[in-house]
């Protein structure tokens, strides 16, 4: 029997209700509304249809045009994301919000800083000597972000100073994967796993490399920017906010293994463009993505809504 006491926005009666990510929204909108919460956001940080085809992507799709189809407020993560979302027709523009520059809370500028005794810190606990070159992909293991690809373009890195370190959960068990696709460089992979502290791998690291299939934003960009690390990244939506193309790092077409090579050349080979990128990448950090900026929208918003 139907208990209304079970219910917990009933039993809680709240003002707003926020969601993200597309399980939690089709939920949290789909049950703020059948209990008329008055203020419902969603934020949208990606699309996991993008790169699909045939029935799921049409239910996925349609999954996310209810969600904003029942949300009072829809926030997107960045300008590029909001343009393709418009373009398939799951929101129209004036039911859509980015704030500032884009990103869901920006840059922690205080905790993101380059720091050379961490960066010889973590050289060392990984065994990589302190004038190497390091390659580092931060995140989700799993094959829609690219990593095998990294790896397969890692393989065809001749320099001997060159490292490629891993840091992320493995969620595809694609560890003993990415162990074969280095080839002859499997002894300079670093395999590390899950970390609570990527500011760490990002002091130690040259490059970041983002070489995902779909991204609503790509934050492991701007956090690697405000430490003064440039990037190489797919040319995708979302990840073209947060790179500035041969300015503050390097876009390939996704899954385009020759691409990502040269652009990890174009670096190694390069260290005055490594420098000169990464200078430029912290400058822009700080200037349009510092959580501050963010988080004074947010407040801003809610005052403004709540009553």
């Amino acid at each position: 029997m139907f208990d209304p006491n079970n219910f917990i926005f009933l039993k809680i009666k709240p003002a707003a209700v926020h969601s993200i990510t597309p399980k939690a929204g089709i939920l949290a909108m789909l049950a703020s509304s059948l209990t008329f919460v008055p203020v419902r956001v969603h934020t949208f940080t990606g699309q996991v249809w993008a790169n699909k085809n045939g029935f799921s992507k049409i239910l996925l799709k349609f999954f996310d045009f209810l969600i904003a189809k029942l949300a009072n407020f829809n926030f997107i993560d960045s300008h590029s994301q909001r343009d393709f979302l418009v373009k398939h027709k799951i929101l129209p523009l004036e039911k859509s919000i980015v704030f500032a520059n884009g990103s869901v809370s920006g840059v922690d500028l205080g905790k993101f800083k380059a720091d050379r005794k961490v960066r010889n810190q973590i050289r060392r606990r990984l065994q990589i000597p302190y004038g190497a070159f390091i390659y580092l992909y931060l995140g989700r293991l799993n094959h829609d972000k690219g990593v095998l690809d990294l790896a397969s373009a890692f393989s065809k890195i001749k320099s001997k100073h060159a490292y490629l370190v891993v840091v992320g959960p493995d969620e595809a068990g694609i560890s003993e994967q990415l162990k074969i696709f280095v080839g002859e460089s499997r002894d300079k992979l670093r395999l590390v796993g899950f970390s609570n502290e990527p500011y760490q791998y990002l002091a130690a690291s040259d490059v970041l490399c983002l070489p995902s299939y779909r991204e609503g934003f790509g934050s492991v960009i701007i956090e690697a920017a405000a430490m003064g690390v440039p990037a190489i990244a797919s040319d995708i939506y979302g990840v073209s906010d947060a790179v500035q193309n041969r300015k503050t790092g390097l876009l390939h077409p996704p899954g385009d293994i020759d691409a990502i090579l040269k652009c990890m050349a174009t670096f190694i080979t390069n260290p005055r463009t490594v420098k000169i990128y990464g200078l430029a990448a912290k400058k822009r950090a700080i200037s349009k993505f510092d959580s501050n900026i963010l988080c004074k929208n947010w407040l801003r918003f809610y005052l403004d809504h709540l009553h």
